[in-house]
């Protein structure tokens, strides 16, 4: 299954993403758009929110986050202004595609 968001550029990175510092600290090297394991979906009238998993995992924790053996990076996207979604029976827990193209 493949999701697409919208947005005005072609983006391969999560980091390259407007607001998205924090994914820059927390990696030496971009990571990639692709796979994700989408966690939970939160819809707010025009804005819907989704939590997941990639599977590329952080290689600059910070220091408080090293003893806690963490082994999965959990990271999510909002979108707002939404117009004309339909979202039917989209499991949680799955793995997904994602491919991020420019607004036409």
């Amino acid at each position: 299954m493949t999701t697409t968001f919208i947005q005005e550029s072609n983006i391969n990175y999560w980091d390259k993403f407007d607001g998205s510092i924090f994914l820059s600290k927390i990696f030496s090297h971009p990571a990639k758009i692709g796979k994700i394991a989408l966690f939970s979906i939160k819809n707010y009238h025009l804005t819907i929110s989704m939590d997941f998993d990639i599977p590329d995992f952080p290689d600059n924790l910070p220091e408080k986050w090293k003893s806690a053996e963490y082994n999965m990076c959990r990271t999510g996207i909002t979108c707002n202004d939404i117009k004309d979604l339909k979202i039917l029976n989209l499991p949680v827990h799955e793995v997904f595609t994602v491919q991020i193209n420019r607004k036409k």
